[in-house]
């Protein structure tokens, strides 16, 4: 049950299984939509077409000592819109997974393929933990849904 995130490099789609994966994530609880009322008193529901809310993937407690987290850290600030903005490659990555089992990121298609989430990632940050020993960070990997074929929403 993974975390996964394609991307393309150069014209070829890599895919990468996230390791550590992350520890939590934070996808919004309601779905998106308002309700009115009409001038009759009807409740009128009104639902975006896209979902601008945004979504994150939040690793805790991984530090500088652990050679898979810095690796795996450094790809993931790579892989930010604006960093892949500024290196002339396409701002947008593919997100999939199944283990939350919420945010609709576990979607297939007939035929039992895996089908990705198109996403902006915004930004990729980590903040020290407090108190005393090798310093660990909580990070976390902050991405907005860009895909029109996402509908749970």
């Amino acid at each position: 049950m993974p975390f996964l995130i394609r991307y393309d490099v150069d014209g070829t789609m890599r895919e990468i299984e996230l390791n550590p994966a992350p520890s939590d994530v934070d996808y919004p609880e309601a779905e998106a939509m308002t309700i009115t009322a009409s001038i009759e008193g009807n409740p009128i529901i009104q639902r975006p077409m896209r979902d601008g809310r945004v979504r994150k993937w939040i690793f805790r407690g991984w530090g500088k000592g652990s050679e898979p987290y810095e690796t795996q850290w450094n790809t993931l600030q790579s892989l930010t819109s604006g960093h892949r903005s500024q290196n002339g490659q396409d701002p947008y990555v593919y997100l999939w997974e199944d283990v939350s089992g919420v945010g609709g990121f576990d979607r297939y298609d007939s035929e039992g393929n895996r089908v990705f989430t198109r996403v902006r990632i915004a930004q990729a940050n980590r903040v020290p933990r407090n108190g005393g020993g090798p310093v660990r960070y909580d990070s976390t990997l902050e991405f907005y849904i860009a895909d029109d074929t996402y509908t749970s929403f």
